[in-house]
């Protein structure tokens, strides 16, 4: 017997959960994530499981790809100061990369519910975007900190910024982030073949096998050029007294207590993050209401 569309969600939720508990276990060991980070990876995983098995595998392979690059050479980028906390990432990095994309799952979700399947594909089409956005600034940082040509700003090329610094961009890093949102959107495609556990929207947008992939890695990318404008223009910029360098740390890796030197105080680097990725999401949603 074929199960109905609320069905199919819990299940494929139930089995978000599942198949998350050991990742994020073995995560936290490896710690890649912290306690709190694990339990915010979970619930972003059951939501997502609400619109579909294969929204929990596209999250998956976001979390994975991200996590292996982040200990890619890792006392390399360390020494740079371009290095994530040891620890992990906490409940606000998570949030940070996955946030948006949750909001949108829940959404598409509830549309879901109310019998909008229009809407309910384009808020999961905007969830999906989202994590394309997130996975492109995970690979332009990882990578890029690790180019041997020092940064230079987005939005002033001549000058040269410290790796890590936010804005701060490279050939290399670009790269890697068009790689990385390349990644999202052919994982999209290759699920969309294999509707298990179909929800309603992902059995909608795969009668565009094509054309949606090619929005999330198209606004995927932009995602991540805006993400880096932001960076240089508005977030929070700190002045280490000692090394004589403007960074985005109140504590340089030199051990010393940064003073504040531009920028919004309130705006951090997860703050950057929900923001470019929320503006990205929204238009990839607007996209597909518009033209599908």
């Amino acid at each position: 017997m074929a199960l109905t569309g609320e069905e199919a969600a819990v299940s494929s939720a139930i089995a978000a959960a599942t198949l998350s508990l050991p990742v994020g276990l073995i995560s936290l060991k490896r710690r890649l994530v912290s306690k709190s980070g694990l339990v915010a990876s979970i619930l972003v995983a059951i939501i997502s499981g609400l619109t579909g098995l294969q929204s929990f595998l596209y999250v998956l392979m976001f979390y994975l790809s991200s996590s292996l690059l982040t200990r890619l050479k890792y006392s390399e980028k360390s020494k740079k100061g371009a290095a994530e906390n040891p620890r992990g990432r906490d409940w606000r990095q998570v949030l940070g990369a996955g946030g948006v994309g949750t909001f949108f799952f829940a959404a598409s979700f509830v549309s879901s519910l109310l019998g909008d399947l229009k809407f309910s594909a384009a808020f999961l089409v905007a969830a999906l975007t989202s994590f394309a956005v997130s996975n492109a600034d995970t690979w332009a940082s990882e990578i890029g900190s690790l180019s041997k040509t020092p940064p230079r700003l987005i939005v002033k090329p001549w000058v040269k910024v410290p790796p890590g610094t936010s804005g701060g961009i490279t050939m290399l890093g670009e790269l890697a982030s068009i790689t990385g949102a390349a990644l999202m959107s052919l994982t999209l495609w290759a699920l969309s073949l294999h509707l298990i556990l179909a929800v309603p929207p992902w059995a909608f947008i795969s009668s565009s096998a094509y054309n949606v992939p090619a929005i999330i890695f198209l606004v995927g990318w932009l995602g991540e050029i805006l993400d880096s404008i932001i960076g240089a223009l508005f977030q929070a910029k700190y002045y280490c007294p000692r090394c004589k360098v403007v960074t985005d740390k109140k504590l340089h890796k030199c051990g010393a207590t940064t003073v504040f030197y531009g920028g919004f105080r309130w705006l951090g680097n997860e703050t950057t993050n929900i923001i470019s990725t929320f503006t990205a999401a929204l238009c990839a949603c607007l996209l597909y209401l518009m033209y599908f």
